[in-house]
């Protein structure tokens, strides 16, 4: 899969896969349940330290480490191996990416959460402010690290094409520059459900579809001898792999 806009994913069938920018709700309350999980592991340490006190160095050193695990890399850490994800926001289904839609990787990560800590210590409110104000709903951290947080959704992986025609390696690769994602989508459709159209009403909707593939391709573009169906598999071939192929 490639990035084709932000906050998008094109599949190698050319499908593009859309995300939702988390609010300030959920991820409000995916705050909260992440600090009042760090609480209750911190619980124990605090009556250490206000019964007996630090008895010893390697008790000293001990519930230091504890602190920085928990304050300091609990939500970087989580992030990084949970895929986006703390036990707070796995709860509220949503987790953190890049603003392409990739995952966030290590940079990232610990920029924003670097930038977390300012703003908890320090503005606060200014980090509401630029989540209310953003379309995407992101943080200082996340501004800064090219970082969003969005819904995680269900979404069906899109199925395989069934072509009739030649395979793909043999199929001519046509200039589909001048289609949109729209025109794709209009054809991907009929190619899907053909099978279980009546056969005059699939001719026919075939034949306009294939003259409107023929006026977008030109007339130089070596497709006379396909038949409107033939057509619009290899049309349908040649756009998707421009996205199998990768970036550019």
């Amino acid at each position: 899969m490639r990035t084709n806009d932000a906050g998008s994913t094109v599949t190698p069938e050319a499908v593009q896969l859309r995300t939702d920018a988390a609010g300030i709700g959920s991820r409000s309350i995916a705050l909260i349940l992440d600090l009042l999980l760090q609480l209750l592991v911190l619980l124990p340490v605090m009556f250490v330290l206000v019964g007996d006190g630090i008895a010893g160095t390697v008790e000293a050193i001990a519930i230091s480490l504890l602190l920085f695990v928990v304050l300091w890399l609990y939500f970087p850490a989580f992030e990084l191996l949970r895929r986006g994800q703390t036990p707070g926001k796995r709860w509220q289904g949503i987790r953190v990416v890049r603003t392409s839609g990739q995952p966030a990787g290590l940079a990232p990560v610990v920029v924003r959460n670097l930038i977390r800590i300012v703003e908890v210590m320090l503005l606060p409110f200014v980090a509401l402010i630029a989540m209310v104000v953003t379309p995407r709903s992101q943080r200082l951290g996340d501004l800064a690290a090219g970082t969003m947080v969005v819904r995680v959704r269900d979404l069906p992986a899109p199925h395989a094409l069934t072509m009739r025609g030649p395979d793909e390696a043999h199929a001519p690769r046509l200039d589909t520059s001048r289609l949109t994602a729209r025109d794709y989508t209009v054809l991907r459709t009929f190619l899907s459900r053909r099978s279980s159209l009546d056969m005059k009403a699939r001719e026919q909707l075939a034949a306009r579809l294939a003259a409107r593939v023929r006026e977008q391709l030109g007339e130089r573009s070596g497709t006379g001898a396909l038949s409107n169906e033939q057509l619009i598999e290899a049309v349908a071939q040649s756009y998707r792999a421009r996205f199998a192929d990768g970036p550019g």
